[in-house]
């Protein structure tokens, strides 16, 4: 796999690289097609996906921690190497 710019689309991004939400967070990680998990994977972006999904509230500006997860996501597709 080939490493993904920081700056890439999320459209960009391969379904398979989704399984890095395993154990970390489930309602990415059961996604059963990409559009579903390109849809949540915009929402954690902006640190909304649970409010989306489960009606918690958010604070203004998103909920931080997962703002960082998606961060932390987009951090790792960077630094992929090529196989």
């Amino acid at each position: 796999m080939k490493a993904i710019p920081l700056t890439a689309p999320i459209s960009m991004i391969p379904f398979s690289e989704y399984q890095w939400f395993v154990g970390k967070e489930p309602l990415i990680a059961v996604c059963e097609n990409k559009a579903e998990a390109k849809h949540r994977l915009t929402w954690l972006s902006e640190g909304s996906l649970h409010y989306h999904l489960k009606g918690k509230p958010v604070q203004h500006g998103g909920d931080p921690a997962e703002v960082e997860l998606y961060k932390s996501f987009r951090l790792y597709l960077s630094r992929l190497s090529v196989v």
